[in-house]
């Protein structure tokens, strides 16, 4: 997954929906392989309830950001805990809590180790 999907997130998927999921793993194939699965985390069944009403206008913009067919499923994941609302991108450090927060620094670290520092 592109880090800046994690960073653009308020962005892409507008604040309301923002305010009640976080972007996760993007696995799966690409385009020729039948698309790939975003998994979104929320806290409750409400909030995946609302994110589901919202699914295909999501998958589109996240299609338009990461190129035609990138996405072709969202799976929905109930974690139990608060999503942190985020009203823009996050400090290059991370300023995530919790095991999101240290996922994303790893992720971000592993993706800068990949493009030799930059």
């Amino acid at each position: 997954m592109d880090p800046a999907l994690a960073e653009r997130w308020p962005q892409l998927a507008g604040e309301k929906l923002a305010a009640l999921c976080r972007p996760g793993r993007l696995t799966g194939r690409g385009p020729g392989g039948g698309g790939r699965t975003l998994e979104l985390y929320v806290p409750n069944g409400a909030a995946a309830a609302a994110v589901d009403m919202e699914r295909d206008g999501l998958i589109a913009r996240l299609n338009t950001y990461l190129g035609p067919g990138s996405v072709s499923r969202i799976a929905v994941i109930q974690t139990g805990k608060a999503v942190k609302a985020s009203k823009g991108p996050a400090p290059e450090g991370g300023a995530e809590d919790g095991e999101l927060g240290a996922a994303l620094a790893s992720f971000r670290t592993a993706i800068r180790r990949r493009n030799g520092g930059k």
